[in-house]
């Protein structure tokens, strides 16, 4: 789904590895699902898959839906981190926000359109410059899946858990299990971080509720907050910074989005012109 708004008000229901993460090598072993410490890292997002979900809003039933949900879009990236171990975070999804008749809607017009937090979308959207808010309330977005490949962000990552079937467990829920199952204090910082003791008491805790290493919790890394890459940073580790060209003298001006190299910046904009789309903000 190519997306492009501009001045959006809220409506109701009609309307391989290389370290550029400096000291958080200190935990790496090679493995793209090893259990990282709660830092922040440079990434590549390789990808992004969108699909749609349906789900009520507490108060507000969909009049066009037989069951009254209403259809959201969520994006789901592929990143990999920059340190030793070339982390891999590719299950996590980011929820953009309702969508009925093809455009992005708030089912309740006291929320934002697009979400926000944790299991939001607007996070990375700004870190890819692809939304701005207009400080009026509304805001400016273009967005096009298939055009975010090889694209670079900063990202704080932490340690979650699941269950099969269950919902995801925050991270600090997640940490407060496992203190619960530990002889020791457990704690998810760089600093602090004993992958060992935290594998430990997640035996435990598994033991304790009579769950076997199938069906019990598991841990995985998870993405907590993301930022834009410094341009000045990107330009330090042989990154490439976007650019519009303006004027008749076609003068090229930042837009402030960080690419692998230029050919990853050349295969983006094919793809947005191809989708009729231009970030024009």
């Amino acid at each position: 789904m190519a997306i492009k708004a501009k001045n959006i008000k809220a409506q109701d229901k009609d309307g391989n590895a290389v370290d550029l993460a400096g000291s958080n090598a200190s935990f790496a072993n090679n493995h793209a699902f090893t259990l990282i410490p709660q830092s922040w890292y440079t990434a590549i997002i390789t990808k992004v898959e969108e699909s749609t979900f349906r789900m009520s809003v507490s108060g507000f039933e969909n009049p066009n839906s037989e069951d009254g949900k209403w259809a959201h879009l969520r994006l789901t990236p592929k990143f990999k981190l920059l340190n030793d171990n070339a982390t891999i975070i590719s299950r996590q999804n980011f929820i953009v926000g309702a969508v009925e008749n093809n455009e992005l809607i708030a089912p309740n017009p006291d929320n934002d359109v697009v979400w926000g937090g944790v299991r939001g979308a607007r996070d990375l959207l700004q870190a890819l410059k692809m939304f701005t808010e207009d400080g009026e309330g509304g805001f400016n977005m273009t967005f096009h899946a298939p055009a975010v490949r090889n694209m670079v962000v900063r990202v704080m990552t932490s340690i979650g858990g699941y269950r099969k079937g269950e919902f995801d467990i925050t991270p600090q829920n997640m940490l407060a299990l496992l203190n619960e199952h530990s002889d020791e204090a457990l704690d998810f910082s760089e600093a602090r971080f004993d992958r060992e003791a935290v594998e430990k008491a997640l035996a435990a805790l598994n033991e304790a509720n009579g769950y076997s290493e199938d069906d019990g919790y598991k841990l995985k890394n998870v993405i907590i907050k993301i930022q834009p890459l410094w341009e000045k940073r990107a330009l330090e580790d042989g990154l490439f910074i976007g650019y519009r060209e303006v004027g008749e003298d076609k003068e090229r001006v930042s837009t402030g989005q960080v690419f692998v190299d230029e050919e990853a910046f050349e295969a983006y904009v094919n793809a947005m012109y191809d989708a009729d789309l231009e970030n024009d903000f």
